[in-house]
């Protein structure tokens, strides 16, 4: 049911109204999410991102499959998945193989620059709370991967270097 509404032009609020507080429709807005069905995919993992709440719990153990589909998914819909994890406690080997994610997510010049800076933003996190990551980091700030970058991710690119910097991580 859920998915035929993921393809008409509802408005956010009016999905966010529709499933914030139904966890079947939530469970069923993460299952099509799960999928590599577009627009549906997309839209699905786009509103979870508007009704998961920080550190739900409830969603933590949705993570690994998450995980799973990654890098199998579209530019966009990975972006709306980081969204997604960024908001949740991961455990340690969560943090370590998303890590890993974004790195071939940030490296690879070829996807949007939307996707690639929220990848980078999540590696920049997990910089900040685990300095000895840097090492990985720093190679990753090169203008190889900053130049097909358009002006305003650019921007945001060059504030999450000078935070790198500021902790005297780069």
């Amino acid at each position: 049911m859920l998915e035929s509404l993921f393809v008409k032009n509802f408005s956010k609020d009016t999905l966010v109204s529709f499933i914030k507080n139904d966890s079947k429709k939530i469970e069923e807005a993460y299952k099509i999410a799960l999928t590599n069905n577009q627009p549906q995919a997309w839209r699905a993992a786009w509103i979870l991102n508007h009704v998961i709440k920080n550190n739900d719990e409830s969603f933590i153990i949705k993570v690994d499959p998450i995980l799973k589909v990654l890098l199998d998914c579209k530019d966009g819909h990975q972006r709306e998945w980081l969204k997604v994890l960024e908001k949740l406690k991961l455990l340690e080997n969560q943090k370590s193989e998303l890590f890993d994610i974004c790195i071939e997510i940030w490296s690879d010049i070829f996807k949007r620059p939307g996707t690639r800076i929220t990848a980078f933003r999540f590696l920049v996190k997990l910089v900040k709370k685990y300095p000895e990551l840097k090492n990985e980091i720093v190679p990753l700030t090169q203008s190889h991967f900053t130049n097909s970058l358009s002006p305003g991710i650019k921007n945001s690119f060059k504030e999450f270097e000078q935070q790198l910097k500021i902790n005297g991580l780069v």
